[in-house]
């Protein structure tokens, strides 16, 4: 028996603690957010992208080594014996001292060839400028993603409190349905006893079937908003139970320095300045594309024909330089279009700062108002609760009609309805100011 009693004692214990582990609260969904929304890797692949373009940048500076190798086959060997020619001198000089063949071969039938190069960059000019875009770059690129990743996070957050929310309608619906069903019975009863009408009957049966219809599309509207998380996180299968998520909270004492975080903190915002250096720096470079380069080679080479040296491999170093005077305009236009894209970055720099001054006063704007509309939605939930007490106790002891039953009912869920998603707004616009001031979530 003690070990029966000690056994139902660990199930009870552990259906809750596993009822919990199934829960998904905020901050988990974020976490899956960052691991598992494709959106975050693309963020991922756009920083590993810019760190390789400085990888491209000094590529320009650091030494480059070719190897070469052929095997041809010629139309004839050339060969040339300068043993005849040297025998053919001494009779001219009288000298009968017989001469020794050197036979030299020029090119075989069969020609191998091998070749190392190496070289390195002494002086190009448009080393620098590509060098400091593509660190700046980096900067620039991480603050791009980084507002990526906060409206990504927004995005999870926002379905996860309307999910959430969307769980509460479910509840306030079947408390609208529990009242409605007692209505009915309770005006089926009256009839019974002489004290009602048909049409009471009818009414609240009117009123339970409505309530029922709502309860039904709040579980399809939950259900759809789990779906919507779900996708978020690439879940295959939408959450069960969600966590009630902490009420977002900002503490700013006004609009003004609301704004200033705003526009100290908004990485785009950094972003988009760089964006200006950046085109700054790629003038610099087509400027840079007049000077000269110069570069240091060592040449190897191995043939299978020796040649006249009578050596099958040589070497060599050279030091050169080059300077393209003209090239057909190229560059004149491409420093034309090069500097309108730095005035178009600071076109976009200036309207971006304008952007985000205005979007943080249309989000103060928006979270005082929702928060005016809570305290609203609040004593309006009082105020029909009360009212739904009252008309049912009078219509218990016939002072009150069962129209007035239906209206009290109806606004109670009105009401019931309004605070919720009165919660939700003032809770998504709290987030969507924090957002708009450069505040991730989690």
């Amino acid at each position: 028996m003690f070990l029966i009693a000690l056994l139902l004692c660990s199930l009870f214990i552990a259906a809750p603690l596993q009822a919990r582990a199934d829960e998904l609260d905020l901050p988990s969904a974020l976490q899956l957010a960052r691991e598992r929304n494709p959106a975050a890797g693309t963020i991922e692949e756009s920083l590993h992208q810019a760190e390789l373009l400085i990888d491209k940048a000094w590529a320009i500076l650091l030494p480059r080594l070719n190897l070469d190798g052929n095997l041809t086959r010629n139309e004839r060997e050339i060969a040339l014996d300068f043993g005849e020619l040297t025998a053919a001198l001494s009779q001219l000089s009288g000298d009968p001292a017989p001469a020794a063949s050197s036979r030299t071969v020029i090119q075989e039938l069969w020609g191998r060839h091998a070749g190392l190069n190496a070289s390195i960059s002494l002086f190009n000019a448009r080393s620098l400028p590509l060098l400091r875009y593509a660190y700046l770059n980096k900067d620039a690129t991480a603050g791009q993603a980084g507002r990526s990743l906060e409206t990504l996070l927004f995005a999870v957050s926002s379905a996860y409190r309307q999910a959430y929310a969307s769980g509460e309608l479910i509840e306030a619906a079947r408390e609208n349905e529990k009242n409605a069903q007692a209505f009915h019975r309770q005006a089926i009863a009256l009839t019974s006893a002489g004290q009602g009408t048909r049409i009471d009957v009818l009414r609240a049966e009117s009123l339970a079937l409505s309530a029922s219809r709502d309860l039904a599309d709040s579980s399809d509207g939950n259900a759809t908003a789990l779906s919507a998380l779900a996708a978020l996180l690439d879940l295959d299968t939408s959450p069960t139970t969600l966590a009630m998520p902490a009420k977002p909270v900002l503490e700013l004492p006004d609009e003004t320095s609301a704004i200033d975080r705003a526009l100290d903190q908004r990485s785009d915002l950094r972003s988009a300045s760089m964006q200006v250096s950046l085109a700054g720096y790629l003038t610099q470079e087509t400027w840079m594309k007049w000077a000269p380069n110069v570069d240091l080679t060592y040449a190897w080479a191995w043939d299978s024909a020796t040649g006249f040296s009578g050596e099958h491999d040589t070497w060599r170093i050279i030091l050169g330089a080059s300077w393209q005077l003209f090239d057909g305009g190229l560059r004149s236009a491409e420093l034309a279009e090069r500097e309108s894209a730095l005035r178009v970055a600071r076109n976009q720099h200036r309207q971006l700062y304008l952007s985000v001054r205005e979007e943080v006063r249309k989000a103060w704007l928006e979270v005082k108002k929702r928060e005016r509309h809570v305290g609203l939605a609040e004593k309006q939930l009082e105020l029909a609760t009360e009212n739904h007490r009252l008309v049912h106790l009078q219509y218990e002891v016939g002072l009150a009609t069962s129209l007035e039953v239906s209206d009290a009912a109806a606004k109670l869920a009105s009401a019931r309805t309004g605070v919720i998603l009165e919660r939700l707004q003032r809770d998504l616009a709290v987030l969507a100011l924090g957002t708009a001031m450069g505040r991730q979530e989690g």
